[in-house]
């Protein structure tokens, strides 16, 4: 009795328009269907003016889960994404959770010792990164157990005339190493690809593997299954009161949980019922 009386303590703050008690019907991949059928004209993403609805953003990640999978990527392997926050980083994620795969999220400023860890560690075999990061993780690739290395540009979604200046990255042209995929051409070879998601069991099967900091020795994976995921970002949407007109500025790194999950993940999630 008193520990059911100690559980309580926090209702006395709660807000009243968050439910005491929610579950999560799908993988966050799948809310944002929800958004692309109900509001598909909607902006999911606006990138330096560049923007991106939500039609568009569920059709690439579909091409992108089915070329994926047509690379070989199966239920439960480790996808790595390498790159900073842009739209590429958003289609890839919720594309390797339709396929099955697991993200594996790396920090763009590791140096070639760091990636070697994290991506041997998590027996990672194919990545998704950025072409002016690719040459740190070149010099240790003969090291490591990747099959794919998939890059793309942040020229690939910057706008003709982008409305704030861009980074120096993505100055100049498009850079092509041999022995990696162009993301743009993968996308283009299944443009016609159907609608799937190849989670079952949301409850056990991982959607992320999130390394720790390292702060008390090497990084740790966390598993975060596709259920915990989905709480967390129907959670914050639901206590935040987010709105449909809500308009989220992401500058936390999306590598990070918070910025993947707080300001990526929710605000993409359609809350349906909840959303009032």
């Amino acid at each position: 009795m008193v520990g059911d009386k100690m559980e309580r303590r926090w209702y006395k703050v709660w807000p009243p328009w968050v439910p005491k008690v929610f579950e999560p019907e799908k993988p966050t991949s799948e809310y944002i269907r929800n958004w692309a059928t109900l509001r598909p004209e909607r902006i999911a993403l606006s990138f330096y003016g560049r923007d991106i609805t939500y039609r568009e953003l569920d059709e690439t990640i579909d091409c992108l889960t089915a070329g994926l999978i047509h690379l070989g990527v199966k239920k439960g392997d480790r996808v790595a994404l390498y790159m900073e926050n842009c739209p590429q980083f958003v289609m890839s994620y919720f594309a390797i959770h339709r396929a099955g795969g697991v993200v594996v999220p790396l920090n763009p400023m590791f140096k070639h010792a760091e990636l070697e860890y994290e991506i041997t560690d998590a027996q990672t075999e194919t990545v998704i990164g950025l072409d002016y990061l690719y040459p740190e993780l070149e010099r240790g690739r003969n090291r490591l157990p990747i099959k794919n290395m998939i890059l793309t540009s942040l020229l690939d979604y910057a706008p003709i005339k982008p409305i704030l200046p861009l980074p120096k990255e993505a100055s100049g042209q498009r850079r092509s190493f041999s022995g990696t995929i162009e993301f743009p051409r993968l996308l283009e070879e299944f443009q016609d690809a159907e609608p799937l998601c190849n989670v079952a069991d949301m409850k056990s099967e991982l959607a992320l593997l999130q390394y720790t900091g390292g702060t008390t020795g090497l990084p740790k994976g966390a598993m975060i299954t596709h259920y915990a995921l989905s709480l967390a970002n129907l959670g914050a949407a639901i206590w935040f009161h987010h709105r449909e007109e809500d308009i989220h500025l992401g500058v936390t790194p999306f590598f990070h949980i918070m910025g993947q999950q707080q300001l990526m993940c929710a605000h993409l999630s359609w809350v349906g019922k909840w959303l009032f």
